[in-house]
């Protein structure tokens, strides 16, 4: 893990911070999160983790984050997260209630000759907030509908899934 030593001066005091690749992707999950969207201002994500004065170190770790293949950058200062970044950032996300109060219903049908797939999947979908509900049917209340397109295209298998926003009933 890249760790980077800051100093602030505040008063009298020093106090010591660290920067690190896990911060900077703690920062981006929950801008991405906040936002709903998958591409980021170098600004509101300095802003997120509070280091302003660290530009040459922060833009290092974002160049690292590129080359690993979990960013990419759009422009001088606009980034976008790729499938596998947001993979590495499904850890961090926390997801938020749906405001409009539906249910979102997940039912997919991955064949068997995919299972190690289907497992990755799973487990990717649990950490998004569905809950089992009944064999390949999946129910949440958050609000992850982007996450959970990412997800499906980073397993190559949109064609294998639906998800249906609603109201329980009963």
């Amino acid at each position: 893990m890249n760790v980077i030593g800051v100093a602030n001066v505040m008063g009298n005091r020093i106090i010591k911070r660290q920067i690190s690749t896990y911060k900077v992707r703690q920062a981006m999950a929950k801008l991405l999160a906040i936002a709903q969207k998958v591409t980021f201002v170098m600004g509101e994500l300095e802003h997120v983790i509070g280091y302003t004065s660290t530009y040459k170190k922060f833009h290092r770790i974002m160049r690292q984050l590129i080359d690993q293949n979990e960013l990419t950058q759009q422009s001088q200062n606009r980034y976008k997260l790729t499938g596998k970044g947001a993979m590495k950032l499904l850890p961090l996300f926390r997801p938020h209630l749906a405001k409009d109060g539906r249910a979102r219903v997940l039912v997919f049908d991955i064949p068997e000759n995919r299972r190690l797939c289907r497992d990755r999947f799973r487990q990717h979908i649990k950490m998004l907030g569905f809950r089992l509900h009944q064999k390949s049917v999946w129910v949440s209340k958050y609000d992850c509908e982007r996450w959970l397109l990412a997800v499906a295209d980073y397993h190559g298998v949109k064609d294998c899934v639906s998800l249906y926003v609603g109201e329980h009933v009963w």
